[in-house]
This record gives C-alpha cells, sequence and structure tokens, in this order.
C-alpha cells in the first residue's frame, strides 16, 4: 500500500508542477509591432527588439544575461522570451553566459528600424568544460511559430544608466 501512496502523490506533485509554469505566449496572433498577443505595441519613435531561448535540458539551468550595447535587457532563460524597447538604430547584441565564451557567436550586430520588430534567438550549447552562448538573428517567420510555444517573461523595468559623464582631463 505505501509504495501506491508514493505514486500518487508524485503524479499529483507532476500535475501541479506543469500548472505553475505559466500561460504560453500566443505569438502567432500578433499585434501592432508586438511578438505576441501579450505585448503592448511598439512606442512611437522606438523599436523593439524580442529575444526568446526555445525549451532544452541542456543548459537549462544556465541564464545569461542579453545585453544591447553594453546594457543588460534581460535574461536569456529556456523557454521563455521576453523584450526590450529601444531607439532605432545599430544594436550590438550580445549574450554573456557563465562559461565567458568570447567567441564571436555570442555577439551580433543588428539594425532596428522605428515602429519594427527584430528578432533574436538565443541558444545555450555544451562546450568544453562550459556552455558555450550562441546568437542569432531571425525572420518574425522563423520566431512566431517558436514564440507561440514560450512563455513570456516581463522585460525589465529598470532602465539602463546613463552614459558616464566625461570627466575634465586633470593635470599631473
Amino acid at each position: 500500500m505505501p509504495r501506491s501512496y508514493l505514486i500518487l502523490t508524485l503524479l499529483a506533485l507532476s500535475s501541479l508542477i506543469g500548472c505553475a509554469s505559466g500561460s504560453k505566449g500566443d505569438a502567432a496572433s500578433g499585434g501592432a509591432g508586438g511578438a505576441g498577443a501579450g505585448l503592448p505595441p511598439v512606442p512611437a519613435g522606438q523599436s523593439r527588439i524580442v529575444f526568446y531561448r526555445t525549451s532544452s535540458a541542456i543548459g537549462s539551468l544556465d541564464k545569461p544575461s542579453v545585453f544591447s550595447n553594453g546594457f543588460v535587457i534581460g535574461k536569456s532563460e529556456s523557454g521563455t522570451y521576453s523584450y526590450a524597447d529601444v531607439a532605432p538604430g545599430a544594436h550590438a547584441i550580445e549574450c554573456k553566459g557563465g562559461g565567458g565564451d568570447t567567441a564571436d557567436a555570442n555577439r551580433i550586430s543588428v539594425q532596428t528600424t522605428a515602429g519594427a520588430t527584430t528578432y533574436i534567438e538565443t541558444s545555450v550549447k555544451p562546450g568544453i568544460n562550459s556552455y558555450k552562448v550562441s546568437v542569432q538573428e531571425k525572420s518574425e517567420s522563423e520566431a512566431k511559430p517558436k514564440l507561440a510555444k514560450l512563455k513570456l517573461h516581463p522585460p525589465s523595468t529598470t532602465p539602463p544608466p546613463p552614459a558616464p559623464a566625461a570627466t575634465p582631463a586633470t593635470r599631473p
């Protein structure tokens, strides 16, 4: 009898875990400039960068930071997507993982335009003694089916810090 209670308990717990994972993004339905139905429209004069990482057991605990022009705009978490509204123009997108990987695969440059959305897929792959992080720009037609299966992670509400002010040169 005790074994059957254990099995029932495990089944009950596993069903609760599935419920706690939250709703998935309905990216396929889109919206004004957004990746999913839950995203607000892109603010006037801004562009949007949507970054996502598909679900995978490999490196699932690794949550590298995603940077745009040196400022953290979010985290690359397995099974989630998020976004950042940014000024239109050139953006250096980088994802730094726990392995300290400095290969070019974790940095790309994208050009964003006002009112448009740019899609970035991040991935974590096993490497020697660490994980390797990859960043790739994807088309809307490639990204939206994947986003529909992912959970929206709210964007950072903290604006990036201002650029350091130039300090006057002092004479020694």
